[in-house]
């Protein structure tokens, strides 16, 4: 009979140190906004390497898009978000005629030491071909073409030590025109690498730099929201109140009876 009940309330105390446990972790929202600059004009700025490599992402965790609404106390890593820190900043690079928006991210994920923190991988944009055309995304029933490409690849790791720690490993693709070997200009689809490694505070905006794209990063602390205790009502007997006079007649009454 012991073991049976041991039995039963053990998952409840694991539940409840894992509860514990989240809790206690610090927990952030991200968001990032990746754009490019019209008219290519970083292209002529330096000589760029026609293969920068390619991050590994093959590790890398995919966000995850939750449809079902979650309670309160409910967190799910690298979770899908919508926009929320940045969307004034959003809307002033969509009015403007210098940019051009790739793709805004967010997501909700724990602040976790470097060697323990995942990189998530980043797809976002357009989908070329390898000559710069713009293809359709690719699906179960469309798969990619060979050496196709979407507009931004790569990685981005957030990780916690006396600040937060922003590694970026991105490859921003776009249509050029070159001339090729018999000096006929032909569109190919130029790579250009940005990686690096910043430092950041939280509640802050962020602009990590590259002469063809930018992003700009903000990052705040998510507290998990306090639960609600549940407050039972007890029925208490109503209190009947006796006039004075009344109550003397009454005991009068009693004490005549009992005589």
């Amino acid at each position: 009979m012991l073991r049976m009940k041991i039995t039963k309330i053990l998952p409840l105390i694991l539940l409840l140190l894992l509860h514990a446990k989240i809790a206690d972790a610090k927990w952030y929202d991200v968001e990032m906004i990746f754009f490019s600059h019209n008219g290519n004009s970083g292209l002529y700025e330096e000589r760029w390497p026609e293969d920068p490599g390619q991050p590994d992402s093959a590790n890398a965790v995919q966000l995850i898009s939750v449809e079902e609404p979650l309670l309160p106390d409910q967190l799910i890593e690298f979770q899908r978000l919508p926009l929320s820190n940045l969307t004034e900043q959003l809307n002033l690079l969509e009015r403007s005629s210098r940019y051009h928006i790739i793709d805004s991210v967010a997501w909700r994920q724990p602040g976790l030491r470097e060697k323990n923190a995942p990189t998530v991988a980043i797809q976002a944009g357009r989908f070329f071909t390898p000559d710069g055309a713009v293809a359709p995304l690719p699906s179960l029933d469309s798969p990619a073409m060979n050496d196709s490409h979407y507009e931004l690849e790569g990685q981005v790791k957030i990780s916690l030590s006396k600040y937060l720690n922003v590694d970026a490993d991105l490859v921003y693709r776009t249509p050029v025109m070159l001339p090729d070997e018999e000096g006929n200009n032909v569109s190919i689809l130029q790579p250009f690498r940005l990686q690096e490694l910043r430092r950041m505070r939280s509640k802050s905006l962020h602009y990590l730099d590259h002469p063809m794209f930018g992003i700009l990063v903000a990052i705040e602390p998510y507290k998990l929201p306090e639960p609600e205790i549940e407050v039972q009502e007890t029925s208490v007997a109503p209190t009947t109140i006796i006039p004075k006079a009344q109550a003397a007649d009454i005991n009068k009454s009693k004490q005549t009876g009992a005589e």
